[in-house]
This record gives C-alpha cells, structure tokens and sequence, in this order.
C-alpha cells in the first residue's frame, strides 16, 4: 500500500497480465494535488479497494457559465 501511488508501481496481477504501465494512480494524485487536494485509499483483503480525494471546489455562477458556452459557440 505504501508504494501503491508510486510511478511504475504495479500489483502482481498487473505484471502478470502484461497489461498496464502502473501511472494510473500517480498521476490522478498528480492532478489531484494541482486542484490543492490529496486523494486516498483503504482496502480489504478479498473485499476490494476504495479510493476517493478531497478537493476545494466553489459553485459556479450560472449565468457566468451560460456567457462562456455562448462566446464558445
């Protein structure tokens, strides 16, 4: 679990399967660190994995969105 977001990590099924460069999960911390998040994961053996982050995020003003598609288009 240490190394799990490491670049170029792979579990043993990954290298097994041939299938995979292990950067997947290193560079969605990667740019959950660029929007001032971190990002997480807790396991179980047989059970599964879950992953989630946490970032800062603010409503948008719609009005402002419906402008920007206009210009946009």
């Amino acid at each position: 679990m240490g190394r799990l977001f490491h670049h170029f990590e792979q579990t043993e099924t990954g290298r097994k399967s041939g299938s995979g460069t292990g950067l997947g999960l290193a560079i969605s911390r990667e740019f959950v660190r660029l929007m001032g998040g971190d990002i997480s994961v807790s396991s179980q053996v047989d059970m599964g994995s879950l992953f989630g982050f946490d970032i800062a995020l603010q409503e948008a003003d719609p009005a402002a969105v419906v402008r920007r598609v206009n210009q946009a288009a």
